[in-house]
């Protein structure tokens, strides 16, 4: 999160001071692409960690809202989900407009917070009327699931072959189970 404010207040000041523009002035060519890939790339990498970090903290929060059948708990625990795969989305796509290059370098860190998300999914599938209560917010998710997909085939990514390598086992079933509408990753 630190890392992410830092980066937020450098690309404000470089925004003060005429360095980043919109591409329309010729200021921004002040700044190399490279940095602006970097940064952008830093950034990325950062909310694949706060996701990740949410995933950890939700998966407790989650099986208390279950266990005491707080359908509001659950959809607000769900919906921030929804809001940072969306968020996720936004920034893998600024991050591939600015280096086509990029997809490969977080391809796994993808697949992973898929992995990660499951024990959420299946502590969900063991009560069947809060999932139902959260099938619209998977299938709005799904949206921001499947822009990232599209980003790393446009950069021409395994997905599959990423899957393979990931530290746990991908299931995609879970995920249509639960109401996702995960497009093929071939």
């Amino acid at each position: 999160m630190f890392l992410r404010i830092v980066i937020a207040l450098s690309l404000v000041s470089l925004l003060v001071h005429g360095v980043v523009s919109d591409g329309l002035s010729p200021s921004s060519s002040n700044l190399r692409p490279r940095l602006v890939n970097h940064s952008a790339g830093i950034a990325l990498k950062s909310e694949f960690s706060d996701i990740h970090g949410e995933i950890i903290k939700a998966r407790l929060e989650l099986e208390r809202a279950c266990a005491s059948n707080d359908l509001k708990s659950v959809q607000a625990i769900i919906v921030g989900f929804q809001k940072s795969f969306q968020g996720l989305a936004n920034s893998c796509s600024k991050t591939y407009n600015l280096n086509k290059q990029s997809p490969a370098q977080f391809a796994r860190q993808f697949v992973n917070i898929l992995v990660e998300f499951q024990p959420l999914l299946k502590t969900l599938n063991v009560h069947p009327p809060l999932l139902a209560g959260c099938s619209n917010v998977f299938r709005s998710s799904s949206t921001s699931i499947n822009a990232m997909i599209s980003f790393l085939k446009a950069g021409k990514v395994d997905l599959n072959s990423e899957v393979r390598k990931a530290k746990g086992s991908l299931d995609l079933k879970l995920y249509a189970q639960s109401g996702f509408r995960i497009n093929s990753f071939s």
